[in-house]
C-alpha cells in the first residue's frame, strides 16, 4: 500500500485526486478528531423524516475525501446516489435544474443497478431531457470607477450586505429561462415516485449526497440556497448538499440554515493555535497521511516535519508539495526526500507561481491577515482563500486566519509596514 518508489509516491499523492474508492479509504484514510461525520451519520441512520444536511469547510481542507468516508460507512444502510457537480456542469455556474435532473436520472440508474425496472413514465422523461442545458447565464459583476474608489475598510457586515444585494439585483437581470427545460415540479414528482419505488421493492431508503457544490460561483450558490431552497428540500429522501464556506458569511445564509435538519462543517488540520502554540495532535494527524503513502525510506522525517509546517495545515498544500517534492527527487535523480535539498526546491517552486501574480497591494492585505488572524475586505479575501493563500482555521467564534506558510518570504520586506488601506488586488 506504502510507495515504494518515488515514481509510485508521485501517483499517490494528487492534490486533484481525493480518495475515492474503498481500498483508498481502507489503505490511506486518517480519521479526523475535528469532523463532523460521526454526528452527520448518527442523525442519518436514526431519522425518519428524511432529513436533509449542509456540508462546507474550507477549500482544500479535505470535504470531498470526509464525503467519500460517508458515503462507505453507509452503503449497507441506504442506496447511496453520490455524484460531483463537476460531472454535469461548467462548475462556476449551475443550474437548480440541471442538479435535479441529474439526481432524477442517478435515481434511476441506481435502480437499474438493482435489476429492477423503473417506470415507462421516467423513462421518457429522462429520454426526452437528456441532453439539457444549464439555464442561466453567466454573471459577470463589475465594479464602476466611483465603486472602486469606495474605502474598503468599512465594516465587514456592510460589505456583505452590499455584495448580497448586488447579487440578487444581478441574478435578477440575467436569469433567463427557455420554454423547453425540464419543468421543476414535475421533476420533484418524478423524483419521490421513483423513490418510494426503489424503497418500497428493497426495504432501503436513499441517500443522495451532491459533493462539490462549494466549487459554483458564488452568486449562483446563493441562487439555489435562498431562491430555491424549498426545491432540494421537497425530495423524499435523505440528503446531503455542499456548499462555498464564504456563503455562511451573507445575512441570507440564515435563510438557508433554518430549512435544513444541520448545517456542518469541516476545519482544517490546526498545527499551531493563533498564538504560534504547536498543536502536536494536529500534526500527527497530517504525519500520518504522509507516513501511510510513502516509505519511510524515501523520506526523511525532518523532511516530513518541513513539509507539514509549510502546509499550514491545509491538506491539499499538504499532498500538493509531497508531490513536488517527488517531481524534484525525480528530476535531480534524488533517491529519498531530505529537508536540506528537495522540500526548499519544492517549496520555492510552488511560491514561483503566486509570486508572479500578487501585486504590491495584495502582498500588504496578506500581511494585514498575518498580523491581525482576522478577515479582511471580502472581494479579495474571499478570492486569496480560494486560491490557498489565506487559511482558515477553527469554528464560530473561535475562527481565525493566517497565510500560508510558503509566503511568509513574499511578505518579508513589507514586515517594517503600517497596515494600509488595502484597494482589492
Amino acid at each position: 500500500m506504502q510507495a515504494i518508489s518515488i515514481e509510485e509516491a508521485l501517483n499517490l499523492f494528487d492534490p486533484q485526486r481525493p480518495l475515492l474508492e474503498e481500498f483508498d479509504i481502507k489503505a490511506y484514510y486518517v480519521a479526523r478528531d475535528n469532523s463532523p461525520l460521526a454526528e452527520m451519520k448518527t442523525i442519518l441512520k436514526t431519522a425518519s423524516d428524511f432529513p436533509k444536511l449542509l456540508f462546507s469547510g474550507p477549500p482544500g481542507s479535505g470535504k470531498k475525501t470526509e464525503l467519500m468516508n460517508l458515503r462507505e460507512s453507509l452503503k449497507k444502510d441506504f442506496h447511496i446516489v453520490m455524484f460531483s457537480i463537476k460531472e454535469i456542469s461548467n462548475v462556476y455556474s449551475v443550474s437548480l435544474d440541471k442538479i435535479l435532473f441529474y439526481i432524477l436520472t442517478k435515481i434511476a440508474d441506481k435502480t437499474k443497478s438493482e435489476k429492477l425496472a423503473i417506470s415507462e413514465k421516467l423513462e421518457k422523461f429522462i429520454k426526452k431531457n437528456s441532453d439539457v442545458d444549464d439555464d442561466l447565464e453567466p454573471i459577470i459583476i463589475e465594479k464602476n470607477e466611483k465603486e472602486s474608489e469606495k474605502d474598503t475598510d468599512e465594516p465587514i457586515e456592510d460589505q456583505l450586505e452590499e455584495v448580497d444585494s448586488k447579487v440578487e439585483h444581478e441574478m435578477n437581470k440575467f436569469y433567463i429561462r427557455s420554454s423547453n427545460k425540464p419543468n421543476v415540479k414535475e421533476m420533484i414528482e418524478l423524483i419521490n415516485e421513483a423513490v418510494w419505488d426503489l424503497e418500497e421493492k428493497t426495504k432501503k431508503d436513499v441517500l443522495v449526497i451532491v459533493a462539490d457544490m462549494d466549487k459554483i460561483n458564488l452568486p449562483y450558490t446563493i441562487e439555489i440556497f435562498t431562491r430555491y431552497i424549498l426545491y432540494l428540500t421537497k425530495i423524499n429522501c435523505f440528503a446531503v448538499y455542499t456548499f462555498p464556506s464564504m456563503f455562511k458569511h451573507f445575512p441570507n445564509f440564515i435563510t438557508a440554515y433554518r430549512k435544513f435538519a444541520g448545517v456542518y462543517f469541516l476545519p482544517n488540520f490546526a498545527i499551531f493555535d493563533r498564538n504560534g502554540k504547536p498543536d502536536e495532535n494536529g500534526k500527527a494527524k497530517l504525519k500520518e497521511i504522509i507516513s501511510r503513502r510513502i516509505s519511510s525510506k524515501l523520506i526523511d522525517d525532518l523532511a516530513i516535519d518541513l513539509i507539514i509546517q509549510l502546509s499550514g495545515g491545509l491538506l491539499h498544500e499538504l499532498i500538493n508539495l509531497v508531490r513536488q517534492c517527488c517531481i524534484v527527487a525525480l528530476k535531480s535523480k534524488y533517491k529519498v526526500i531530505d529537508d536540506y535539498q528537495v522540500v526548499p526546491a519544492a517549496e520555492k517552486q510552488i511560491r514561483k507561481v503566486y509570486s508572479s501574480s500578487y501585486s504590491d497591494e495584495t502582498r500588504q492585505l496578506l500581511l494585514k491577515v498575518k498580523r491581525e488572524k482576522k478577515m479582511q475586505p471580502f472581494d479579495t479575501f474571499f478570492t486569496l482563500i480560494n486560491q490557498f493563500s489565506i487559511i482558515e482555521y477553527g469554528l464560530d467564534d473561535e475562527r481565525w486566519y493566517d497565510i500560508n506558510p510558503i509566503l511568509n518570504p513574499l511578505i518579508e520586506g513589507l514586515e517594517t509596514k503600517e497596515p494600509e488601506t488595502i484597494q482589492g488586488g
